[in-house]
């Protein structure tokens, strides 16, 4: 009982509250349709069925006023207690035990049993069991057996259809559990692949300037390295120093010195092309593999970048010119391993300090 009255519930619940209120209204409407048919055929019906009309038609419109311009959910409970109603109605005006509208108390237990579940089921299936006794002791006494066979019948349709309610709701449920689980497992599992390539990202990323880390630089160094000499193809390699960055940093802050590598980065990015490799190597130095680029064109690569970072207006500059030295080596002109090539492209920066800054200078063997 308790979870029968439960269902008089004003708020949305689900979806099925608007099936359910549907199928009311098409219960309704057959019921109304039946009975026409049934006045015309029979012009010698009790004067009660007038009334009976026009409850029928009250509550077939209300659903539809309801469901169609004010989006309210019809109660689950009162739409079965108007089926009962109308049904209990029936089967006074037809004749009480005599009449076969009784028939659509199956409907009632059906479609609670399809909607709502196997409790519900049951208690439905009670108060049919008593609305149809008392309907029928009231108004035709003198047959209790009949009775006694129909009630019965219904009685265990009721059964069978809150089992099969019961054990549908059940794999509904398991199915509706496992789709979350999945679901759940998905979107785990795409939060740990974007973990994951964060992750990976970060262990090869400098943070400061978004540039490829020390640690990266080697490792692509040694595989262009291996790559050159498999496929004969010439590899050159980039050293920058920014000129003065310390006295820069000591006058105008770290802030403003981290502000300064990450334009500088931005230059170097928007310099050389996509399959170069751009890499902040310690501090204010930063290194680029070129792979396939020979000496004589790394040398006007780092012609452009030292331009550029000459021209470039930094953050708190305040007249004071920043400069870029470069060093410029090429394998396997000069340089046959990867620390060699490491080598002759720091000689060549240091080169270019010992000649006033500022320039690009070649770390490689003529």
């Amino acid at each position: 009982m308790g979870g029968f009255l439960k269902g008089v519930n004003l708020a949305p619940q689900s979806g099925e509250m608007s099936i359910y209120a549907a199928l009311a209204l098409v219960r309704a409407g057959l019921v109304l349709a039946g009975l026409a048919l049934w006045a015309m055929l029979r012009p010698d019906l009790p004067a009660g069925l007038a009334p009976l009309l026009a409850v029928g038609g009250i509550y077939a419109v209300t659903l539809l006023l309801f469901r169609l311009f004010a989006g309210y959910p019809v109660p689950w409970a009162l739409t079965v207690i108007v089926d009962l109603a109308i049904t209990c109605a029936m089967v006074w005006v037809l004749g009480g035990i005599v009449s076969d509208s009784y028939a659509l108390f199956y409907l009632v237990i059906a479609g609670t049993a399809l909607l709502r579940g196997g409790g519900a089921t049951l208690a439905v299936t009670g108060f049919t069991l008593l609305a149809y006794t008392a309907t029928v002791l009231l108004r035709s006494p003198h047959d209790p057996w009949t009775l006694a066979l129909r009630l019965f019948v219904l009685a265990i349709f009721g059964l069978l259809a809150a089992f099969l309610a019961a054990v549908t709701r059940r794999y509904q449920a398991e199915t509706l559990h496992k789709e979350a689980m999945l679901r759940d497992l998905r979107e785990a599992h795409e939060r740990l692949e974007r973990y994951a390539a964060e992750m990976a990202r970060q262990a090869i990323t400098d943070g400061l300037t978004g540039l490829y880390n020390h640690a990266y630089l080697h490792r692509r160094l040694d595989e262009e390295v291996r790559r050159a000499e498999r496929y004969g193809l010439s590899l050159s390699l980039i050293m920058l120093d920014l000129d003065g960055f310390k006295e820069y940093n000591d006058t105008f802050g770290h802030l403003q010195g981290n502000l300064v590598l990450r334009q500088v980065a931005s230059i170097l990015i928007s310099t050389v092309r996509s399959v170069d490799i751009v890499a902040r190597y310690g501090g204010e130095e930063f290194a680029i593999i070129l792979p396939g680029t020979g000496h004589d064109a790394a040398l006007a690569v780092a012609e452009r970048i030292r331009q550029r970072v000459q021209d470039a207006r930094f953050h708190a500059q305040h007249g004071r010119e920043l400069t870029v030295s470069a060093g410029v080596a090429e394998y396997p002109r000069g340089a046959l391993t990867k620390q060699e090539l490491l080598e002759l492209a720091d000689q060549g920066l240091y080169r270019s300090k010992r000649l006033g800054k500022n320039r690009v200078a070649s770390g490689t063997v003529p």
